[in-house]
């Protein structure tokens, strides 16, 4: 008897094991395929074509250059002293107040700030002293220009400094351009002590990016 219930015993389990094997629920799944991740953009350019109907956009480029002057002089047919003339930034005087304007883009995705830096290059002179400068901003590229508030002279400058918004392309094309003016001025009381000084700088645009 008490093998007989052993087998039955060992029988009960062996279709518990079978039985618990064999459950099929219904199932199903759903996947998203192919999620990618990737960071945006910033790329700063500048235009180096001083044609104001024009533009070549670059990364930077260097006034006095070889390159630059075979640009001015092969490309666009504007050779080097009309240029230097018509930028109105040599043969200056006390009095006189010249105005430079500066295109620059971003051709990235992200929205940021542009900002600005001059740095003096070359050895202290007393243009340096006097060279007054004040710095305007349309970051719309329309034409209106608004005081930045930045302004002093050359060996005063200490940046880089905030100029305003720069909204990231949309849609696969440079879509924002702004304008920078530059107005420059040498005061009537500069006296004879400038005569025949001058003064280097590298103006360093930047893109900040914002919240």
């Amino acid at each position: 008897m008490k093998k007989i219930l052993l087998s039955l015993t060992m029988i009960a389990l062996v279709i518990a094991g079978v039985t618990t094997a064999t459950v099929a629920y219904f199932s199903d799944t759903a996947s998203i395929l192919g999620t990618t991740f990737s960071s945006g953009t910033m790329d700063l350019k500048i235009d180096q074509d001083p044609r104001s109907a024009t533009y070549n956009w670059v990364d930077g480029f260097d006034i006095s250059s070889t390159d630059y002057r075979t640009y001015l002089d092969t490309t666009i047919g504007i050779g080097y002293d009309n240029f230097m003339a018509q930028a109105g930034l040599n043969n200056l005087k006390p009095g006189d107040t010249r105005v430079q304007i500066i295109d620059i883009a971003n051709d990235g995705t992200i929205n940021g700030n542009a900002t600005i830096d001059l740095n003096r290059t070359s050895g202290w002179s007393d243009l340096a002293g006097v060279l007054n400068f004040r710095v305007y901003y349309d970051g719309d590229h329309n034409g209106f220009f608004v005081d930045t508030g930045l302004n002093g002279t050359v060996d005063q400058f200490n940046g880089p400094y905030t100029l305003g918004p720069m909204i990231g392309e949309s849609v696969g094309e440079m879509n924002t351009t702004a304008s920078v003016k530059i107005e420059w001025s040498i005061p009537t009381t500069a006296g004879n002590s400038i005569q025949g000084d001058s003064v280097t700088m590298n103006a360093v645009f930047g893109l900040v990016q914002t919240p």
